[in-house]
């Protein structure tokens, strides 16, 4: 019997996050002065499985490392705010080494694997 398995695993703590500055190293479109959040993402998805973040209205900017595999990735503001902005969705697909970075106010986004392989999701924040 096969199983499909996704895991996400989010950190909030310095030891993890120390962890993660050997595997991941500052980037370098980072701005010296901007401050790295401690909340870091990774994401295991297999084909066809999906992460929603829902979070809106968030200090910083976020980024999105595809590590390996392929995803697609949506973005879409909320309801509330249809009757001033688009209620267009933007589709973007990241393949592996991609990133992408974007502001997270008045937005709600989503992951879905569109690989065969394992998609490995790499999504962090820093200060503006």
């Amino acid at each position: 019997m096969q199983r499909n398995i996704s895991l996400t695993w989010t950190n909030c703590h310095t030891y993890g996050t120390r962890f993660y500055r050997k595997l991941f190293p500052r980037p370098l479109f980072v701005p010296n002065t901007s401050e790295i959040y401690f909340e870091k993402t990774v994401l295991f998805l297999q084909n066809g499985f999906a992460y929603e973040n829902p979070d809106i209205n968030q200090d910083g900017i976020t980024y999105i490392v595809q590590v390996s595999g392929q995803s697609n990735f949506k973005m879409s503001s909320p309801d509330m705010c249809h009757s001033n902005c688009t209620s267009q969705e933007l589709l973007v697909q990241l393949n592996k080494g991609d990133i992408f970075i974007y502001s997270r106010n008045e937005w709600t986004s989503s992951l879905v694997s569109s690989s065969k392989e394992l998609s490995i999701i790499y999504i962090s924040k820093f200060s503006k």
